[in-house]
C-alpha cells in the first residue's frame, strides 16, 4: 500500500529559505569576502586557511546555484581561473547578514566572548588577498 501523507506539507518559511541558502561552515565567511569585491578561487582559498579545495568548490557552487554569487571564467597566463562576485541578490542579502552579525556579537559578548576580525587587505581595486591566519578568526577589510 502506498504511503499517504496525513498532514499537508508546511508552508514555505522565508527565514528557513534564507538560512538554507547561507548555511554552511564557510558560506558566511565567503559572503563577507565577496562583499569586499571580486575574488579568484585561489584568493578565496588563501583567505580561508583550513578549507579544503573540494569544500570551497562545493560552497561556491551552492552560492552560485542559489543566485547569490556569480562565477566568471577568465583565461590568464597561468591558465583558466574563475572570479567570483556577489550578484544583485547577494548584495541585497548583506544588510540582513550584517544584522545577524550584530546580534551574534551582542550574544557572544553577553557570554563573555570577545569577537574579533582578522584583516583582509585590498591588493588592488579588483581583487583582495587575506593574511594567512587561523580560520577561527573572523574577517574585516582595510582599504
Amino acid at each position: 500500500m502506498p504511503y499517504t501523507r496525513k498532514r499537508d506539507p508546511l508552508d514555505p518559511c522565508p527565514v528557513e529559505a534564507v538560512f538554507e541558502m547561507v548555511a554552511g561552515k564557510w558560506k558566511a565567511r565567503l559572503l563577507l569576502l565577496l562583499s569586499y569585491g571580486p575574488h579568484s578561487f585561489s584568493e578565496l582559498r588563501k583567505a580561508l586557511p583550513g578549507i579544503r579545495q573540494q569544500v570551497l568548490s562545493a560552497q561556491l557552487n551552492a552560492l552560485v546555484h542559489h543566485g547569490i554569487a556569480d562565477r566568471n571564467r577568465q583565461i590568464a597566463r597561468a591558465g583558466p581561473s574563475s572570479i567570483y562576485t556577489l550578484t544583485v541578490l547577494g548584495k541585497s542579502l548583506m544588510p540582513v547578514l550584517e544584522a545577524v552579525e550584530a546580534w551574534g556579537i551582542a550574544h557572544l559578548q553577553s557570554q563573555g566572548i570577545h569577537w574579533t576580525r582578522h584583516t583582509v587587505k585590498k591588493q588592488d581595486s579588483t581583487h583582495a588577498r587575506a593574511k594567512n591566519t587561523h580560520p577561527s578568526n573572523r574577517m574585516s577589510v582595510e582599504h
